[in-house]
């Protein structure tokens, strides 16, 4: 299952649903990782993706994973089925995963996905944004949040529109 969201910002945005699925997750337990910087925590059992590709640790952007535990100065995340050690610097490439962007999705599909449709978005949200998002989900997609910003985001041709010069091309 995956949640799927516009963008960051806003109380249905990404880095908010993040936190408080986190806060939900994650209890009184004390972090493993916290940079102070950014106000990054990660718990152990945190879904996380990878936000670039490292080939050194052979992990490409949008990998997503599973903070299993820490050893040292080192994380051990699940991805891909396999366990992989990121140093301090590392773990700069990796971002909490429980909502990510329908863009970062792309190409991927899931069970479940859940999109949260709101005003907020509106300037993101269009007709191909929310096809891309609903056609993740395989079983079943849940649409939660206002019904006028959905309306209002498939009747958005003007964001599907492109000009390409491709009819006189062809000719």
């Amino acid at each position: 299952s995956q949640i799927l969201s516009p963008q960051r910002k806003g109380e249905s945005g990404i880095t908010n649903i993040n936190n408080i699925i986190q806060q939900i997750i994650s209890g009184n337990k004390k972090p493993i990782y916290e940079r102070k910087e950014d106000n990054v925590k990660f718990y152990q059992g945190d879904k996380v993706i990878q936000t670039s590709n490292n080939y050194d640790l052979m992990v490409m952007n949008g990998d997503v994973g599973k903070i299993l535990s820490k050893k040292g100065n080192e994380f051990v995340i699940l991805i891909n089925n396999k366990e992989i050690n990121y140093s301090l610097k590392d773990i700069y490439q990796v971002e909490l995963a429980y909502a990510i962007s329908i863009h970062k999705s792309q190409g991927s599909e899931y069970s479940h996905t859940i999109l949260p449709i709101s005003s907020e978005h509106e300037f993101m949200l269009s007709r191909n944004l929310i096809y891309t998002a609903v056609t993740r989900g395989k079983k079943k997609v849940i649409l939660i949040g206002e019904f006028k910003a959905f309306e209002k985001g498939i009747n958005d041709y003007i964001m599907d529109f492109r000009y390409t010069n491709l009819k006189l091309l062809i000719n």
